[in-house]
C-alpha cells in the first residue's frame, strides 16, 4: 500500500511510544481522552445489509469524518485518541483490506494533529485467530501491536487481546507478549504513584463476569488469570471496543488481592464502547470522552455524534463534574 500522510497517528515502537505535547513524568495533571472504537470500514453493507458486490462504505466514512470534526472542535482537545481495534472491516487477503485502509487513514489525516492518535488490533485487524503473518501485516501499518505510554501521571497498556482470545497460530508472539505484560506488571508494582490504566478491543466479559466463554469476551482461561493480575497492580479502569455496544459493568476479585497502598478497595471497570460508524445496540453512533483527574479518578462518557453536535453548536462543551 502507498504511504498516506497522518500527521496525528503515533505509532509505536520497541513497545513504546510518546504523545505529542504531553509530559512523560509522573507529575499529576488533568487530561482527558476519546476512545473511538470499531470504525470497521466495510462492515454495514457486507454484514448488516448483507449486500451483493461489490460493496462500499461512503456511509461508514461520513460517520468517521463527522467524529473526526467534532473531536477537532473540543476545547481543551482530548490529549489522544485511541481507535479501539477493528479498524477496517475487510481481513488480510481480502481485496477491499487495502482501499479500506486506505481510506480510513485518509480520514484520520483530518484530526487535529495536536490530538495524538494511537491504534491497537481488533480481530479484523489481525484474525480471530492471528498468524504471525497477519500480525506482521498489521504492523507494518500501524506500527506495534502492543505497547505501553505515559501521559503525566498516567501509564496506559495497550494490549493485543487476540492473544487472549486464541494464540495456537502464533505462539512465539504471544510468547514474546506474555513476557512483556510480566514485565509491565513488574514496573507498575514498583511505580505506587502511578494510576494505570488499559487499552484493547476483547473485553474481558460482556454481560458479567461468570459468563460462559463467547465471540463477545475474553475466555476463562486468560479472563480472570489477567484481571486478577491487572488488578493487583491497580488497574481499576479497562476500555474496550468490540461489542458495537456500550457496557459499563464492575468486578471485584472473589478474594482480597494484595494492592500498591495507595490504590482503594474499589473494583474493576470493564467499559466498553459502541462503534463510531456501525452500532449494533441501541445506542446512536458516538465515540467515548475519559477524564482523568489529578487525583487519578477517572470519568467518563459516551456522547452520540448528534448529541455532541448539538452541544458544540450552542456553544458549549462537555464537562466531567
Amino acid at each position: 500500500m502507498k504511504p498516506i500522510n497522518c500527521p496525528a497517528l503515533v505509532r509505536a515502537f520497541s513497545r513504546t511510544l510518546t504523545i505529542p505535547g504531553s509530559s512523560p513524568t509522573q507529575v499529576p495533571s488533568a487530561f482527558t481522552f476519546a476512545v473511538l472504537a470499531d470504525p470497521q470500514l466495510g462492515l454495514l453493507e457486507y454484514y448488516v445489509e448483507k449486500r451483493p458486490l461489490p460493496h462500499h462504505w461512503d456511509r461508514e466514512l461520513q460517520k468517521l469524518n463527522k467524529s473526526i470534526a467534532l473531536l477537532n472542535r473540543l476545547s481543551p482537545k482530548p490529549t489522544f485518541v485511541v481507535a479501539c481495534g477493528d479498524l477496517v472491516n475487510a481481513v488480510v487477503g481480502d481485496p477491499y483490506r487495502e482501499p479500506q485502509t486506505a481510506d480510513l487513514l485518509n480520514a484520520f489525516s483530518n484530526l487535529d494533529p495536536s490530538i495524538g492518535l494511537v491504534t491497537l488490533p481488533g480481530n479484523h485487524d489481525v484474525g480471530d485467530s492471528p498468524t504471525m503473518d497477519t500480525i506482521q501485516e498489521h504492523t507494518a501499518i500501524w506500527g506495534d501491536d502492543y505497547y505501553s505510554f505515559r501521559v503525566n501521571h498516567v501509564e496506559f497498556l495497550v494490549l493485543n487481546s487476540q492473544y487472549l482470545w486464541d494464540d495456537s497460530k502464533c505462539e512465539p508472539a504471544s510468547i514474546n507478549f506474555k513476557k512483556w505484560f510480566d514485565d509491565q506488571l513488574v514496573h507498575l508494582k514498583n511505580k505506587p504513584g502511578v494510576v494505570p490504566i488499559v487499552l484493547q478491543h476483547i473485553p474481558f466479559f460482556e454481560r458479567e463476569p461468570n459468563e460462559p466463554d463467547d465471540y463477545f469476551n475474553i475466555p476463562t482461561k486468560n479472563r480472570f488469570e489477567f484481571m486478577s493480575r491487572l488488578y493487583a497492580v491497580g488497574v481499576r479502569h479497562v476500555f474496550a471496543g468490540h461489542l458495537h455496544h456500550n457496557s459499563v459493568l464492575t468486578w471485584l476479585p472473589p478474594e482480597p488481592v494484595p494492592v500498591n497502598t495507595t490504590q482503594k478497595a474499589t473494583p474493576l471497570n470493564m467499559i466498553s464502547t459502541s462503534s463510531v460508524c456501525v452500532p449494533l445496540g441501541t445506542d446512536p453512533p458516538g465515540f467515548r470522552l475519559a477524564h482523568v483527574g489529578v487525583d487519578g479518578s477517572v470519568q467518563h462518557a459516551y456522547w452520540t455524534l448528534d448529541e455532541l453536535e448539538a452541544l458544540l453548536n450552542r456553544g458549549e462543551q462537555p464537562k466531567f463534574i
